[in-house]
């Protein structure tokens, strides 16, 4: 299942958000119910999240808090694979318009244990995102 949670005053594309995820799920391999957490939230919600979990005292434009992966995502259910914030303020400037799709994805990726941390990651990374984007 998942849980979009919008804490803004922005209009949601709840749907496309939907779409999106069971396209990255076929994608992946990922057949059961796992659950995931979405959530819109403000600069200032967001800011505090960064503070907090990455000592940057500013707002991002997304987040991710993954959880343990299992060895098996068919054993459980009722998984919760994690939380991605995102804040629509801050997307809104980066892209001129709302476009949600690759901060989703950059959100996901990282729930699924990849990260961009040194120049051999980052272009791992990039070419991972563009072939997502290609698949989906």
């Amino acid at each position: 299942m998942i849980e979009i949670i919008n804490q803004t005053s922005y209009d949601i594309p709840t749907l496309q958000i939907r779409q999106l995820f069971a396209s990255l799920f076929d994608a992946f391999g990922i057949h059961s119910k796992i659950n995931l957490e979405i959530i819109f939230q403000g600069k200032k919600q967001i800011q505090q999240l960064n503070r907090q979990y990455r000592q940057i005292n500013e707002p991002t434009d997304v987040l991710s808090f993954p959880q343990t992966l299992p060895t098996d995502l068919t054993l459980d259910p009722k998984f919760l694979l994690g939380s991605i914030v995102i804040c629509p303020d801050i997307v809104k400037v980066q892209e001129k318009k709302f476009c949600y799709q690759p901060y989703l994805i950059h959100g996901f990726l990282h729930l699924m244990g990849y990260d961009h941390s040194n120049s051999l990651q980052k272009k791992e990374w990039r070419a991972l995102e563009k072939k997502i984007i290609n698949l989906i």
